[in-house]
């Protein structure tokens, strides 16, 4: 971490250090940018760094196929190789995510799901009827049949991105923790950016990466955007579960084999809140999910342990990237809502093309469809 007072001049400075920024970092390094990065908290302390995470391409109660699926989850992959291969930690794994339903209309739409959408490849998406499912999964009951999805990832997301940012920082990043900032704007479009540290950057293109922070800018206060609270619960067994795979219902239950008697719980969705710490009323909301999913496994609980943290939505469910629409110099990336992990390095590509090679963003995430 950088703690000079000094100038420092840069191409590119990132504001958000979760896995958008990072991605977005990691983009324009490859690249051969100059970027700094800043957060206005300690690395790790944002909504990216919840205890662990799924990659579902099959979204929803409809199971529809995400947003350009094979390109996001390609290059997503080729990061989580590069990043293990490099640290020499195992931050995640390929094992499926199985989808019950528990509702009769749900089990309708799942079962539509494999010939309704364009999935890259059958063996993506597997529908089960329900004795077929039960009998295949035993620890599963009262269902209306499900799916199981191949692609489907587990990431211990605090892991991955300290080592992301770890060899980020090998290959020239330079970070600022724990910084607020003014911005000002000199004559010739470039910006000086005023830290509290009392050092300055000065810097020619400004990425704005701040999740639920971009409410704090007043230049993105014409995006339709939505703050909601999301909250974990990581919860521990007595014995090792009988699980493979982890498992999207009405929330997530994120289970990595490596850890065989844990669970992470997710998420309670609130779009109405007075605070942003983890509370009881949230902790009760994942139990009865888990009771609903996996019934009788909360009798064997040994130890539960909440985390909280806030994400951006937009009204249509699809990320933000671009360039503002009158400050040619200030760039987005947000709305990417809970799929931050499978969307971020695709975005960080699309958007690094348009700002280095002028490329068009694909209008279905492009920041003017607000205009």
């Amino acid at each position: 971490m950088i703690d000079l007072r000094e100038v420092i001049k840069t191409e590119f400075t990132i504001l958000g250090a979760g896995i958008a920024g990072l991605m977005v970092a990691d983009e324009l390094i490859t690249r051969n940018k100059s970027v700094a990065l800043i957060d206005v908290n300690q690395f790790g302390e944002g909504a990216s760094f919840a205890p662990r995470v799924l990659i579902n391409p099959a979204t929803g109660r409809r199971a529809k196929i995400a947003w350009k699926a094979k390109e996001c989850i390609n290059a997503t992959n080729e990061v989580f190789e590069r990043v293990r291969n490099q640290s020499n930690v195992d931050f995640y794994v390929k094992n499926g995510v199985l989808r019950p339903a528990l509702m009769k209309k749900m089990g309708k739409d799942f079962k539509k799901a494999p010939d309704k959408y364009d999935w890259p490849s059958a063996d993506w998406i597997q529908w089960h009827e329900k004795e077929d499912l039960e009998y295949k999964y035993p620890y599963l009951s009262n269902t209306f049949g499900g799916l199981y999805i191949s692609e489907g990832y587990t990431i211990n997301s605090q892991l991955f991105l300290k080592a992301f940012h770890q060899q980020l920082a090998k290959n020239g990043l330079k970070s600022f923790f724990n910084q607020s900032c003014s911005i000002d704007a000199d004559v010739d479009g470039n910006h000086k950016i005023n830290l509290k540290n009392g050092n300055c950057i000065q810097t020619r293109h400004i990425i704005f990466a701040v999740g639920a922070g971009i409410s704090g800018f007043d230049e993105w206060t014409y995006l339709p955007l939505e703050r909601v609270k999301g909250q974990t619960l990581t919860v521990e067994f007595e014995k090792k579960l009988p699980l493979t795979h982890s498992i999207s219902s009405m929330g997530y239950f994120a289970f990595d084999p490596k850890v065989p008697n844990q669970l992470v719980i997710g998420s309670t969705y609130e779009h109405h809140f007075d605070h942003e710490k983890p509370d009881e009323e949230g902790k009760e909301t994942l139990l009865k999910k888990l009771d609903k999913t996996l019934p009788g496994y909360t009798e064997s609980i040994s130890k539960m342990n909440q985390w909280s943290g806030v994400r951006i939505t937009t009204q249509d469910h699809q990320p933000v990237i671009g360039t503002h629409y009158s400050q040619k110099h200030l760039h987005i990336i947000t709305g990417l809502g809970s799929k931050g992990m499978i969307y971020s390095k695709y975005l960080s590509k699309e958007l690094c093309d348009h700002l280095i090679d002028q490329k068009p963003i694909s209008p279905e995430v492009n920041v003017n469809r607000f205009l």
